[in-house]
């Protein structure tokens, strides 16, 4: 389905490009963005995402694969702190190795919700994907805030300690907890930028399962 002005010589509405968000209008179909050079065309052929900024669509495919293969990464590392446990490495080690998924995660998030080029001049201060990013982040900090006052973590300094360093360190895991409650938005807005994303594939079959598992 192509926008009002497709088939006409010059644009004759409103139309941002794709690219840039320059306003198309009175412009040859044919012609180029006087911005960024991208063809006129490109941002009257409709929203799917074959039309999308390549760039962009490369992130966020990127950011997909990333957070598919963070569930094998996931599950070697829980492995590999078992043992870690068993030998006796130091917390600090384990805790490292434990944040890995998280933060591999969060870097996959990052890169699914790229801002698009399209809709970068006219997005609202706090948008989907800024909440996204923020409820993202908390989670991350949680969990390792979460690691670092757990049981496992008795020979770290701060937990060792007495006074008010103690029942600092004694409400790392509370307020640890409390944080990572934001990863069941994260979840949830995840499977919402999939199905939007479905739509404009389009893809049917994937929006009923997105939708399903929301």
């Amino acid at each position: 389905m192509t926008e009002p002005g497709a088939t006409e010589s010059i644009v004759k509405t409103d139309t941002l490009c794709r690219r840039c968000g320059y306003n198309l209008r009175a412009l040859p179909v044919v012609g180029l963005c006087p911005e960024c050079g991208t063809a006129v065309a490109q941002s009257l052929a409709g929203n799917w995402l074959r039309h999308a900024d390549p760039e962009w669509l490369e992130k966020v495919r990127l950011g997909a694969s990333v957070k598919l293969w963070n569930i094998l990464v996931t599950f070697v590392l829980s492995f590999v702190v078992g043992l870690l446990m068993l030998v006796g490495l130091p917390p600090a080690a384990i805790m490292l190795v434990s944040s890995v998924g998280g933060a591999l995660g969060l870097w996959a998030t990052f890169l699914i919700t790229t801002q698009e080029p399209r809709v970068s001049l006219q997005e609202d201060t706090v948008t989907l994907r800024t909440a996204l990013r923020i409820f993202a982040v908390a989670a991350f900090i949680g969990s390792v805030l979460q690691q670092a006052g757990g049981p496992g973590t008795t020979r770290f300094p701060l937990a060792s300690a007495s006074g008010p360093t103690a029942g600092f360190s004694l409400a790392l895991p509370l307020v640890g907890a409390v944080l990572s409650l934001a990863s069941v938005f994260v979840l949830w807005g995840e499977l919402l930028y999939l199905r939007r994303f479905a739509v404009r594939i389009p893809d049917p079959k994937l929006v009923k399962s997105t939708t399903m598992l929301m």
